[in-house]
């Protein structure tokens, strides 16, 4: 055809590029997705005003880009032969697509997501679609394939159990004969957060304590409390029915076996066990605190050792060890005075500034009572003594700890209310006590922004060629900046497993920065595990102590729209060529029918025009000036012979 036609190339994607004849073997796949019908418009734009006869299309027919609307073309003004690249009937793939994720969900509630199965050629087939949750199943569904060319609705509802970004697949294993393998997995990344704080108090009796605590609580609305409160023992006499003695029972069995993993905090205010539910109940507060809850007890007559609670499940958690008899509780005046770990870390942390912090709890009221314990355990934090009035002793008030992936916190008064009353006695206001109150549940229920580990990346998702920059920031227990933390810095993905970074420090104390660029698209896990670096000659208790991990997740993409759907597109192909006067061919059509056939219609409609003008120098163009030259001698000669000269 080129004898015929003066032939021009183009390689189509999103763009339309100019090609050489010579590079058309070498022709590779680029581009975000394939715009045909973008494709030509640009050409008859690009042409306008010249002869242009027509236009050829090989193609599998994906016009997955762009303008996507083929009645357009009926204003087309040049012909459109189209060759299809591969046969339908023959075409083999499932496909997982997406239809509706949600990027966010709360905890403990359900949450649904939809996608869709997509197959060509298994009809006859059952196929599992399983649902994972990094490498753990977390639901299966089969779905029937009834038909050669099928679309199946697919949905998943399950419940999330911890807060944090974790990583999802939908995937169905690969079948045989397949054409396309990439398209058989869907991942996506789910951000699990809280859509309240929810919390369970348990009283011993009616104080001014549990009323301005309970009042604190209810004041916040993102806590969910509820709060039982003990108006008498089973010892008590009483002289009227029982139906008149309780506005509800206290329903032990179903808080401390099947509803306790529904809370996020458990608080008993001078409560004593004893009388209401067995041993074996403390084994599942233990439990619950192991899996990642959180338990507080605060102090009174009926806490802590004169509770019942030395040598009990609750000891092994809570940061004290207490005295294995009762008569602990002393009715003595003192303040809280802050430690060194107390005045930076955020239970305690009820203004920003350090010394204006220091300097209001130094103003807080007199308390006039306290719990003795034993000791404080090796790995607790406290964040402040009570000091006796008048005199140089100091025993332990305010004590948190960790324990497995729970934290707990002993708050050895009953007297903090007056932080509150007093204060407001005072004209000074309650706010202090209100965020004390508020960081201290927080701390408790690892509320994100009181992780000792954070680890951030620059943005969610990037670009296959981008470097990924990940920020971790360290805090020691008592949330100072951790500048000497040993720090074990991984990503994990499915294709090339576990890789170690070395972060290097960032200019802020306490933040290591690391860089990460991935070769393949993919979900990335980000995992962080600081350990505290403890001076020779320090407690061993401390010694490698962890302080924390975090994990994040980024996405890396490179659009291939191409391999989403890559079933042979015949359909718009054939609609292409019959709405521009054109023809459809198929793929076994042999090229002389093709080639005839684009002759017999394009005959009579060639056009000849100036399509171009170029200025020559005869001085500069030697060839011609001799032919030129040649000419007028020629003239010459035979005039001269003809007696004209």
């Amino acid at each position: 055809m080129s004898a015929e036609y003066d032939l021009r190339l183009y390689a189509v994607n999103d763009i339309v590029t100019p090609l050489a004849f010579d590079t058309l073997q070498d022709l590779g796949v680029s581009g975000r997705g394939s715009a045909l019908l973008d494709a030509l418009f640009t050409l008859q734009n690009e042409y306008q005003g010249l002869p242009l006869a027509g236009v050829l299309f090989l193609t599998d027919g994906a016009n997955n880009t762009g303008t996507t609307e083929s009645a357009l073309l009926e204003d087309f003004a040049l012909p459109v032969f189209t060759v299809g690249a591969g046969e339908r009937s023959r075409y083999r793939d499932i496909q997982i697509a997406e239809k509706r994720v949600v990027n966010f969900a709360f905890l403990r509630s359900p949450v649904t997501v939809d996608f869709t199965l997509k197959s060509w050629g298994y009809q006859g087939t059952t196929v599992p679609v399983i649902l994972k949750q990094g490498n753990q199943v977390v639901a299966t569904t089969m779905v029937p394939i009834a038909q050669p060319e099928f679309t199946a609705p697919i949905s998943f509802t399950f419940t999330p159990r911890e807060i944090g970004t974790f990583s999802y697949a939908v995937e169905t294993p690969l079948q045989v004969g397949e054409m396309i393998e990439s398209n058989n997995r869907k991942e996506f990344s789910l951000h699990v957060i809280r859509d309240k704080i929810r919390i369970l108090i348990v009283s011993g009796r009616p104080s001014w304590s549990y009323r301005f605590l309970r009042r604190a609580l209810k004041s916040d609305p993102t806590i969910d409390l509820i709060s039982f409160i003990i108006l008498r023992t089973p010892s008590d006499v009483v002289n009227v029915p029982e139906r008149q003695l309780s506005l509800i029972p206290f329903p032990t069995n179903r808080l401390f076996t099947r509803e306790l993993g529904n809370f996020d905090l458990l608080i008993f205010d001078n409560f004593s066990y004893t009388f209401y539910f067995p041993l074996p109940y403390l084994e599942h507060i233990k439990r619950f605190v192991a899996e990642g809850g959180a338990f507080a007890m605060f102090g009174g007559d009926q806490s802590f050792g004169d509770g019942g609670y030395a040598q009990t499940p609750l000891e092994e958690i809570l940061p004290v060890e207490m005295l294995p008899k009762p008569g602990g509780y002393a009715f003595l005046p003192g303040k809280m005075e802050l430690t060194r770990e107390g005045e930076t870390h955020p239970i305690t942390q009820i203004t920003v500034d350090g010394e204006e912090n220091r300097l209001l709890w130094e103003e807080m009221p007199v308390l006039k009572g306290f719990n003795r314990v034993l000791r404080v355990k090796p790995g607790a934090i406290v964040l402040g003594n009570y000091a006796l009035a008048g005199k140089d002793q100091r025993f332990p008030l305010l004590v948190a700890m960790k324990y497995k992936k729970g934290r707990t916190l002993a708050l050895l008064t009953d007297q903090t209310w007056r932080w509150n009353f007093e204060m407001v006695g005072k004209k000074k206001g309650n706010r202090h006590y209100l965020r004390f109150v508020r960081q201290m549940i927080r701390w408790l229920v690892k509320d994100p922004t009181f992780k000792q580990v954070q680890v951030l990346t620059s943005k969610e998702t990037y670009q296959i060629g981008e470097e990924a920059e990940i920020r971790v920031r360290v805090f020691n227990n008592d949330f100072s900046p951790a500048t000497d933390a040993v720090l074990t810095l991984t990503v994990k993905d499915t294709q090339a497993g576990v890789r170690e970074l070395s972060p290097a420090p960032a200019a802020q104390p306490g933040e290591y920065v690391a860089t990460y660029q991935p070769d393949h698209p993919g979900i990335f896990t980000v995992r962080a595990v600081a350990r505290s670096r403890q001076a020779r000659g320090s407690s061993p208790s401390f010694s490698d102590q962890i302080l924390g991990s975090d994990e994040t997740l980024f996405r890396m993409v490179q659009p291939q729209i191409e391999f989403e759907n890559a079933a042979p597109g015949e359909a718009l192909l054939r609609k292409m060529a019959d709405l521009t006067g054109g023809r459809y061919f198929s793929a076994t059509t042999p090229w002389q029918e093709i080639r005839e056939e684009i002759r017999k219609r394009l005959a009579g409609k060639a056009e000849y025009r100036i399509v171009e003008e170029r200025p020559l120098e005869l001085r500069n163009t030697l060839w011609a000036f001799l032919a030129l030259l040649s000419l007028f001698s020629l003239e010459w000669i035979i005039r001269r012979r003809g007696g004209l000269a």
